[in-house]
């Protein structure tokens, strides 16, 4: 039973007890029922047992008449008594019905907040454990991504050490080249009687993978084709001069750089250029290159003839790798310009007449296989 049902059966009840209450204020001269005064009826047959042999019986209307009126404000004072409990009771369950429903109130509004603070808790401990599910998540993550940097970190790591191993000099960007081919003179080497020859290259070179420059050092050898030459005299006298076939080793330092040209993967441009020294000999005092190097060719005996000279020179190029595994073939060419060093005086003129260079020049082409 809830509170609007206890208010109800209070009201209904008010309003039923109110018709009896009135019903007994009109009615005063009407006897009452005979179960509301169960204790007058043997008084009454008494008193006619006893009065019964004498003379007052005749008082017996006046008995009567007392008798109805007793019973009647007994039951005035029993209908007041009944109304007043009645209204007294109506009253206690009005107010029993108002404190049930504080209380039910007070029980609700108690339950509403206990389930408010009990939903705030709830959604504070969800929103914790969903915090704490998240950054074990996070947590998770992370060390699987660092267990998959460390894995990837080793099999790099791996891979490069294996890599490593097939290169010959470390992998570090140093080599060892081997080549050969034709070396063709140039200019006044070639008016003085000198025809192609070949060359003998041994490169050895720092040039690691990656890098823009690297340095490479060049230990050559070259051979020409000499053949007699009468040079144009400036008197008309006819000189003949035999030109052996001169030899020139050469040690030059060179600065290489990766051009950015790949048609293919594997193949690729680079420069190179530098200077150093160059040692002529077999050329033969008397012959044209030892005319053009210093040597007094009318002259055999001129003591500041010699067999072999070094001189300084510098050289520049262009050459095409192509990469196989570790190792890569090469094909160059260079442009070396060696200078004489020679003092272009009147017996030189002479000889070879006006207008001639006091350098040397000539073009190696090259094929050769880099070792990594």
């Amino acid at each position: 039973m809830n509170a609007s049902h206890v208010l109800l059966a209070a009201g209904w009840m008010a309003t039923a007890l109110v018709p009896i209450t009135t019903s007994a204020q009109a009615g005063t001269g009407t006897r009452p029922p005979a179960a509301r005064t169960p204790t007058t009826t043997p008084k009454a047959d008494t008193t006619r047992k006893t009065a019964r042999p004498t003379a007052t019986r005749v008082s017996r209307a006046t008995s009567q008449r007392r008798i109805p009126v007793q019973k009647t404000e007994s039951a005035a004072g029993t209908l007041e008594r009944t109304r007043a409990d009645s209204i007294a009771m109506a009253e206690r369950i009005r107010r029993d019905s108002l404190d049930a429903v504080m209380r039910w109130r007070m029980d609700s509004t108690r339950m509403a907040e206990r389930y408010r603070a009990d939903s705030i808790e709830a959604a504070a401990a969800a929103a914790l454990e969903a915090e704490r599910l998240e950054r074990m998540r996070r947590a998770e993550e992370a060390r699987r991504d660092s267990l998959a940097r460390l894995d990837s970190i080793a099999a790099a790591e791996d891979a490069r050490q294996r890599d490593l191993a097939r290169y010959r000099f470390g992998g570090q960007g140093w080599y060892m080249a081997f080549g050969g081919g034709a070396v063709i003179p140039t200019t006044d080497f070639d008016q003085i009687g000198y025809r192609s020859g070949f060359n003998v290259n041994l490169p050895i070179g720092w040039h690691p993978q990656g890098n823009l420059f690297g340095v490479r050092l060049d230990l050559v050898y070259n051979q020409f084709a000499g053949q007699n030459y009468a040079p144009p005299t400036a008197d008309g006298s006819p000189i003949l001069l035999d030109n052996p076939n001169p030899q020139v080793f050469s040690g030059t330092m060179n600065l290489t750089v990766d051009l950015p040209i790949h048609p293919l993967r594997n193949l690729g441009f680079y420069g190179l250029g530098g200077g150093g020294v160059y040692h002529f000999q077999g050329y033969g005092t008397t012959s044209a290159l030892g005319g053009f190097l210093g040597n007094e060719v009318r002259n055999s005996t001129e003591a500041t003839n010699k067999s072999s000279r070094t001189r300084f020179g510098a050289q520049a190029g262009l050459g095409l790798d192509w990469t196989v595994g570790t190792s890569s073939l090469y094909v160059e060419s260079r442009f070396v310009t060696v200078w004489a060093d020679r003092s272009n005086n009147a017996r030189f003129r002479e000889v070879f007449g006006q207008g001639r260079n006091d350098y040397l020049q000539w073009v190696p082409i090259v094929l050769g296989v880099k070792v990594r």
